[in-house]
C-alpha cells in the first residue's frame, strides 16, 4: 500500500529521470503525460467555480458602463453609483505594472517549455525552481490576477470604476484563487515530497517574503 501510495505521490518522477538521461525524448514524454490525464482532471475540477467568479467579477466592473451606454431604467441605479478617480501618477504606475506584469505572463510560459521536460507549458515534468519560480511559486498565475484589477484601474476615466469595481476585482482573484488550488493539488501528485518542501521555500505568491528568502538561501 505505501509502495503505491508513493508511486502515486511521484507521478512523473521516472518520466522526469529518462529525459533527464536521454532515454526518452520531450514529444514522447508528452504523449506519456497525456495519457495519464491527470491534468485534464484538475483542469476540471474548480472549473465552475472558476467561471463563476471570474465572470461575476467581470460583470460587476462593468456593470455601471453598460447601464450608462444602454440607457435602461432597469439599470440607472448603478449609473448614480459614484466612480473613483486615479490622479496621472497613479495611471502611470499601473502602466509601468502591466508591462512588468505581461513580460511575467509571457517568460513564465516559455520557461515551462524550455526546462519542463516536454516542451508543453502544461505538462511540465521537471520542477523549476529557479528564475521567477524561485521566489514565489506561481508567477504566471499572479501575473493574470494582477492584469485585470489594473486594467480597470487604467481604464477608470472611460468605465467608472465604482465599489462594484472593487467587489468584482475580489471575485475574480478569488477565482483566479481556484485555479492556484487546482494546481497545487496537481503539482503534489506530480512530485510528491519534492513540491511540498518547494512549498516550504516558496510562497504562493507574497514576492517580497519570496525575495527575503531567496536572498537569505543565497547567503548559505
Amino acid at each position: 500500500m505505501m509502495e503505491k501510495e508513493e508511486k502515486k505521490e511521484g507521478l512523473v518522477r521516472d518520466l522526469a529521470e529518462r529525459v533527464k538521461r536521454g532515454e526518452l525524448t520531450p514529444e514522447k514524454a508528452k504523449e506519456e503525460v497525456l495519457k495519464m490525464g491527470v491534468h485534464q482532471k484538475y483542469e476540471y475540477k474548480y472549473a465552475k467555480s472558476i467561471g463563476f467568479f471570474v465572470i461575476t467579477g467581470g460583470l460587476l466592473c462593468f456593470l455601471p458602463f453598460i447601464a450608462k451606454q444602454t440607457g435602461l431604467k432597469v439599470f440607472s441605479f448603478f449609473t448614480q453609483l459614484p466612480s473613483i478617480t486615479f490622479p496621472s501618477i497613479v495611471i502611470f504606475v499601473v502602466a509601468a505594472v502591466v508591462i512588468f506584469v505581461n513580460i511575467l505572463g509571457w517568460y513564465t510560459p516559455h520557461l515551462r517549455t524550455k526546462k519542463g521536460g516536454t516542451h508543453w507549458e502544461h505538462g511540465t515534468i521537471i520542477l523549476i525552481k529557479d528564475g521567477p519560480y524561485a521566489i514565489m511559486r506561481h508567477p504566471g498565475i499572479l501575473a493574470l490576477a494582477l492584469w485585470f484589477p489594473m486594467f480597470t484601474i487604467a481604464l477608470a476615466r472611460g468605465i467608472p470604476f465604482t465599489v462594484l469595481s472593487i467587489i468584482g476585482n475580489i471575485l475574480f482573484f478569488i477565482g483566479i484563487n481556484y485555479l492556484t488550488v487546482g494546481e497545487e493539488e496537481l503539482n503534489v501528485e506530480k512530485w510528491g515530497d519534492g513540491y511540498r518542501q518547494y512549498q516550504k521555500e516558496v510562497p504562493r505568491f507574497n514576492f517580497i517574503l519570496g525575495i527575503w528568502r531567496w536572498a537569505k538561501r543565497k547567503r548559505k
